[in-house]
């Protein structure tokens, strides 16, 4: 009985632990009026074999993207654990696909773990939209130009939308419309 007890506990901890806004893979896993984002973030360059050491696998690989639905640039000294429950958990250099959290948001900065402890921080400034009419809406390709300490030089957004269109499609079917929209720089 107390193994049960015990088990039960762990396992409410571990849910709660969980952040970051749920990713879909079918057209199953999303509810009517949800919209579905897709896109990717990609490194240049990308990190290298050991550059990045955490004990813990669901971190390894993966870009937090801070999402908010004012226009706030988040300090990269106070990021918080609020911050880390409106995160995109994007995987670096693959599509990644999840629900809007916002109709209108942006991308209020990023941050990567290094090693346990050790996070570094990605500028935002990147905004987004969707329409009431809208299922699925595609932002772009983020690609974060940085130097060799971790310093970014530049932030692009490409337009890859054939190649996201066709992965899209492979997972959500031909029931399902995905809209270009593209991410734009937060006007000064």
């Amino acid at each position: 009985m107390m193994i049960r007890i015990l088990l039960l506990t762990l396992m409410a901890l571990l849910v709660g632990c969980q952040y970051g806004l749920p990713m879909v893979d079918s057209p199953h896993d999303v509810y009517p009026g949800e919209v579905v984002l897709v896109g990717k973030v990609v490194l240049d360059p990308p990190l290298q074999e050991g550059e990045q050491n955490v004990s813990w696998g669901s971190q390894e690989n993966l870009i937090n993207l801070f999402t908010s639905d004012r226009e706030v640039m988040i300090d990269p000294n106070n990021v918080r654990y609020g911050h880390y429950q409106k995160a995109i958990k994007a995987p670096l250099g693959a599509s990644f696909f999840t629900i809007a959290p916002f109709d209108k948001g942006q991308i209020s900065g990023a941050t990567i773990f290094l090693e346990d402890m050790e996070q570094i921080y990605f500028p935002g400034g990147l905004q987004f939209s969707v329409t009431a009419e809208d299922q699925a809406v595609y932002l772009g390709t983020i690609r974060y130009r940085r130097n060799d300490f971790y310093e970014i030089t530049a932030i692009d957004v490409l337009d890859e939308y054939t190649q996201a269109r066709k992965e899209f499609a492979e997972k959500f079917g031909d029931g399902m419309t995905l809209r270009k929209g593209l991410l734009k720089p937060v006007a000064p």
